[in-house]
């Protein structure tokens, strides 16, 4: 070669060819083959308009380079500029509403050379507009029964706005007679639109979790949405498909509660002849244990007694496991406290003690064990007794008298008949 003459002149960025929204990915035009790895992504700006844009934004150092050197350059936004974009109503939500604009330098050719500046002001119009045509996918949860959170993760940015706690259905297995909890109460937390959704739990959606059971070890907590409780963030919204039960996705990560349970309140109702024990948290009745709870009290004449339960009935019978339990003492129990004139006829005489064995959570810890503690509330036996049935046996000379509640012997009057 007698004489060569270089490259003396900088790549112009000649045309935005295609934005996708679809996948986040955009197409730059060239004269003449650019370095991909020289495009500083900083420097690129879309805009909703050529001149005096709405909205814009300027991509971030997260974008990424799909393909190599050439006069077309195919970018991939991230996930958050790409969230950040869809975010913008009027930005690049059509072929009208998406320009770009490019500071000095945002590029060089192969030979180093500078691609110069598009002003804001006469930004490029994009030349192809692919519309975001899929729809959300319900990809992961997390549940924490020790905070009462649950953070729900889609496969993109969705519209928060929209969505409700109350389409979220919790299971304990991917089968219709697994247990099953519809959230009432919960709210969501996340304010932007994004692709997790955190949800705070009422305390009495956590209850009745524990109480079917949902999420007492991994394994045991799935979840199901309807069609549409969730959009995405496309002109057009996209919605989430229907999730049934036995499609529910499992939970990706589980946070069991680790508190002990504790006795929050408890009511002696010597009335209907019954204890009420409300727990900080659900109970499973399978693993209450009567035989753990010991009546105790001091009277007037500073006279001491205490009695242990042999028996009962305990409600609700028909859950798993239940925040509050009322025992229906047992007749034998009944006769032995009544007879007892230092034992529940009074708040002092009505404390109760708690064994270490008497009840387990959803989680298998037990309840927290406790001694002597004064009765939250007292309903005294103000009922006069009535005789209900008698029988006589002449042949012995026994007459037999059957009354409603437990008689005193000693104060039986026979003059009175």
């Amino acid at each position: 070669v007698s004489s060569y003459v270089g490259d003396s002149f900088g790549p112009r960025l000649l045309a935005f060819a295609e934005f996708n929204n679809d996948n986040g990915t955009l197409t730059l035009s060239f004269s003449e083959s650019v370095n991909a790895s020289s495009v500083r992504f900083g420097f690129l700006q879309l805009q909703s308009f050529s001149q005096a844009p709405f909205q814009a934004f300027n991509l971030s150092s997260a974008t990424k380079i799909v393909g190599g050197n050439g006069p077309s350059i195919v970018l991939r936004l991230s996930d958050d500029d790409h969230t950040a974009v869809r975010r913008l109503s009027h930005l690049c939500t059509t072929r009208g509403t998406c320009y770009v604009s490019a500071l000095n330098n945002s590029a060089e050719d192969m030979a180093g050379f500078a691609v110069p500046p598009v002003p804001a002001d006469r930004g490029l119009p994009l030349l192809r507009y692919v519309a975001d045509l899929t729809a959300p996918e319900f990809r992961s949860f997390t549940l924490d029964l020790q905070n009462g959170s649950l953070v729900l993760q889609f496969s993109e940015a969705v519209d928060v706005s929209a969505f409700r706690a109350a389409d979220v259905t919790l299971h304990a297995g991917r089968n219709a007679s697994s247990a099953s909890y519809k959230l009432r109460s919960s709210d969501i937390v996340t304010a932007l639109d994004q692709s997790s959704v955190s949800v705070r739990l009422s305390a009495a959606d956590v209850r009745s979790l524990q109480s079917a059971g949902i999420g007492r070890a991994a394994g045991f907590a799935f979840i199901s949405l309807p069609r549409g409780a969730v959009y995405d963030l496309a002109r057009t919204p996209n919605p989430l498909a229907a999730i049934s039960v036995d499609k529910a996705v499992g939970a990706s990560a589980l946070v069991q509660d680790t508190k002990l349970p504790t006795l929050d309140t408890f009511t002696v109702d010597m009335r209907q002849d019954q204890l009420i024990l409300t727990f900080s948290e659900p109970v499973l009745l399978s693993t209450f244990n009567l035989s753990q709870i010991t009546l105790s009290g001091t009277d007037d004449q500073n006279r001491t007694a205490s009695y242990a339960l042999t028996g009962g009935r305990i409600t609700p019978s028909d859950v798993l496991a239940s925040h509050t339990i009322t025992i229906a003492l047992s007749r034998a129990d009944i006769v032995a406290i009544k007879l007892n004139a230092s034992l529940a006829v009074s708040s002092p005489t009505s404390l109760l003690s708690l064994g270490s064995r008497a009840a387990e959570d959803a989680a298998g810890l037990k309840v927290a064990a406790f001694a002597a503690r004064q009765v939250d509330t007292f309903v005294r036996d103000d009922q006069s007794p009535a005789l209900t049935n008698y029988s006589i046996n002449m042949n012995v000379g026994v007459l037999n008298l059957t009354f409603s509640d437990v008689i005193d012997a000693a104060s039986f009057r026979p003059q009175s008949l």
